[in-house]
């Protein structure tokens, strides 16, 4: 192997140390960071779903306020009819009784 410029022992030390290295890195690096990187992932999914519940709420929120306000709308049609049908008797009033005259402004 001399021939081949590699010297074996040399060679055998590196070998070492990387291994050294990686598990090193493993230790100390791969593991906090694959940890953080669950945690985020976690925290973004519970967003996610927390998203998904306020959309459902304002769906349901947004619905609730078109029937009330359709609800509102038909009380204010009926409102307005019986205000026209009070205000035809108001007028058809003075000219059934004979004796009250209608003054005109």
């Amino acid at each position: 192997m001399e021939g081949l410029g590699i010297n074996l022992p040399v060679l055998l030390a590196q070998i070492v140390n990387f291994a050294i290295l990686f598990v090193l890195l493993y230790v100390f690096a791969y593991k906090p960071v694959l940890k953080m990187l669950d945690q985020r992932s976690a925290k973004i999914k519970g967003s996610m779903e927390q998203a998904e519940a306020i959309r459902q709420r304002t769906a349901q929120t947004d619905e609730e306020i078109r029937k009330k306000l359709a609800e509102a709308q038909k009380e204010g049609q009926a409102l307005l009819a019986q205000a026209a049908q009070m205000g035809e008797k108001v007028k058809e009033e003075p000219s059934r009784r004979p004796g009250r005259k209608r003054s005109r402004s």
